[in-house]
């Protein structure tokens, strides 16, 4: 279960994409790097959405802008690991932002899962098991990050994984059971949570109707575990009000 799950139901757990910035007339690139920013607009979009957790980097990119772009096959992505904070300003920034919010309530930071994540450094190369373990590692070390600046973690898959894949995530989920600290995984148009249902290490899996993209209705059900609806950059801010009055059991 997940620890900052609403006692009346299910986790709300929105993520902005931009959001906020756009609200706050800030560049949402330049936010990314700032952890001044960073802390603003994640109280802004706090203050609007009224979330169970606020989500820090939910466009998902922290990950893959972290990584040294010259990682290829030919290298056997030797290049494929997290640098240090210092060396990388966007998960710097992230990092600060959470430590600085999480005495404030639940913060959290929204990874790439290990197969998203090697499908993006793959490009058009073949995503082997070789690049998957790199990036299931790449995961487990920047949540023990987020976990050590006090935040929690949400990863983003496009799918459940297979069994064998699943196997590459031990090192993740061990980590996230050990700490007490399960994920909430999101999977973008998937049916159900497949083999992450039941694992050690994750809390909730939110998908389908309940990680419903932007502009889609938001039909909350409070026997769901999580609800993570995608909130766009160019999203009213009225609509998302009216939604979260709407969608939300009280």
């Amino acid at each position: 279960m997940l620890p900052y799950r609403n006692a009346g139901g299910g986790a709300f757990v929105p993520r902005p994409r931009g959001f906020g910035a756009r609200l706050l007339g800030l560049d949402p690139d330049a936010v990314g790097r700032s952890a001044a920013d960073a802390i603003v607009v994640a109280r802004q979009e706090r203050d609007l959405l009224r979330p169970d957790l606020t989500l820090l980097a939910a466009d998902g990119r922290l990950l893959r802008e972290a990584l040294d772009p010259a990682a290829t096959a030919d290298d056997g992505w030797a290049a494929v690991e997290l640098p240090d904070p210092a060396d990388a300003p966007a998960l710097g920034a992230v990092l600060d932002a959470a430590a600085a919010l999480a005495p404030e309530g639940p913060v959290g930071v929204l990874l790439a899962g290990p197969g998203r994540l090697a499908a993006e450094v793959a490009g058009a190369d073949a995503v082997d098991e070789e690049l998957l373990d790199a990036c299931a590692l790449v995961a487990c070390d920047a949540a023990k990050a987020v976990l050590a600046a006090g935040g929690h973690v949400v990863l983003e898959q496009d799918h459940a994984p297979a069994e064998d894949e699943l196997a590459l995530w031990s090192p993740l989920l061990r980590l996230l059971a050990h700490h007490r600290r399960p994920a909430l995984v999101v999977l973008d148009d998937a049916p159900d949570g497949g083999a992450l249902a039941g694992c050690d290490g994750v809390g909730a899996v939110a998908c389908g109707s309940a990680a419903p993209a932007w502009g889609a209705p938001w039909e909350r059900s409070s026997r769901e575990a999580a609800f993570a609806p995608r909130v766009d950059a160019d999203a009213s801010p009225e609509r998302v009000q009216e939604l979260v009055r709407t969608g939300a059991p009280a």
